[in-house]
């Protein structure tokens, strides 16, 4: 059993997504009326995992874990002591200014300003701490400690996970601070990791061997956008099809950003589970501070990449076609050709390829 979890700073806004590769299926958890927490998640993950014998596999949709040079910064031995001793509210509250920062309370909330997150960073770096992890330098991600001032900052959503993790250190495994995937998966206690959406839709969406898999970029604040993609997903020439998958819930991605990732991350680990494709790759595996993400490695390339934005659409009937409510779509609308529903590329030196060709 696979769930997913993207977990935005508000709990109402979280979206939970699972996936159960017996059953062929993918489908949206009904939230709580409040929202979801990490202990609501435990517990409808355990829920549907009912009988079976190995854990369930959670994935959230936020950092877990810090550089290896901020453990050595905190006079730390590992994450997950860290984190059991530093889970006091005060502790992870952010600073607003430099001279503030420390290893002791690392959030900070970028001000406004050129130069300000820069500022910050080159604050880490006097301190001997690195702002970003080695695997979010491959994935291209923001830094764990950043709460707020950047577009896409994580650091809300992480405070609020980091907290509740200690709470719950009995209750689960957290990957791969307490062992390998292969490992947990004899294990009773569901299995907590990391994932990462935006490298979850190439492997979603690809139609090549996993080692060659294009990354994806997705414009996913746009409905139509999403639309489109879940569309291709559905197509008949697509693994999903081939594979039986029912995708279920598919309104509600196309209305939510935050949905549309949780589906895709839990479609994307289902295929990985169908295909016996790894799940991680030990180079960007680190079981003291780093952690992993599941499913990023150097198999997956980097640039050139497939871009998938609101100025990519060349057909308007390709958006009529992937509305809400008409799930899959097998066929071009009348009076539309082949290439109408086909979408821009840009590589890395800007020439134009079709998506088509690059997945």
């Amino acid at each position: 059993m696979i769930v997913c979890a993207d977990w935005s700073k508000r709990a109402t806004r979280r979206e939970v997504y699972a996936a159960s590769p017996s059953e062929r299926r993918v489908w949206r958890v009904t939230p709580p009326p409040d929202g979801w927490n990490l202990e609501r998640v435990i517990r409808a993950a355990q829920r549907l995992r009912g009988g079976r014998r190995r854990p369930p596999l959670i994935g959230f949709d936020a950092p877990i874990g810090v550089p290896r040079s901020f453990i050595d910064a905190a006079s730390a031995r590992s994450f997950r002591g860290w984190l059991n001793r530093r889970c006091g509210m005060d502790r992870f509250e952010p600073f607003l200014t430099l001279d503030e920062w420390s290893a002791c309370r690392p959030f900070f909330a970028v001000p406004k300003g050129v130069g300000s997150r820069t500022a910050f960073e080159a604050r880490m770096q006097a301190g001997g701490v690195e702002p970003l992890r080695k695997i979010e330098e491959v994935v291209q991600g923001k830094p764990a400690f950043v709460t707020s001032g950047i577009p896409g900052a994580v650091g809300c959503s992480v405070i609020d996970l980091w907290r509740d993790i200690p709470r719950h250190r009995r209750d689960i495994a957290l990957w791969p601070f307490d062992g390998s995937l292969c490992a947990l998966r004899r294990c009773r206690e569901p299995v907590v990791a990391e994932i990462y959406p935006r490298a979850a839709y190439g492997l979603a969406i690809g139609t090549q061997p996993p080692s060659k898999r294009p990354r994806i970029t997705v414009a996913k604040n746009r409905a139509e956008m999403r639309a489109t993609f879940l569309s291709l997903l559905a197509s008949p020439d697509r693994w999903v099809r081939r594979q039986g998958i029912q995708l279920c819930d598919l309104d509600e991605a196309c209305r939510s950003g935050d949905a549309f990732d949780a589906l895709v991350a839990a479609a994307a680990l289902l295929r990985c589970v169908l295909e016996r494709t790894p799940l991680s790759d030990p180079r960007y595996e680190d079981a003291v501070a780093e952690g992993g993400i599941t499913r990023v490695g150097k198999r997956l390339p980097r640039p050139p990449r497939a871009v998938v934005s609101p100025r990519d659409v060349v057909s308007g009937s390709l958006l009529r076609r992937c509305a809400p409510g008409a799930w899959p779509s097998s066929s071009p609308a009348r009076g539309s050709s082949s290439r109408s529903h086909s979408l821009v590329a840009l590589d890395q030196s800007r020439n134009t390829v079709r998506l088509g060709d690059a997945l």
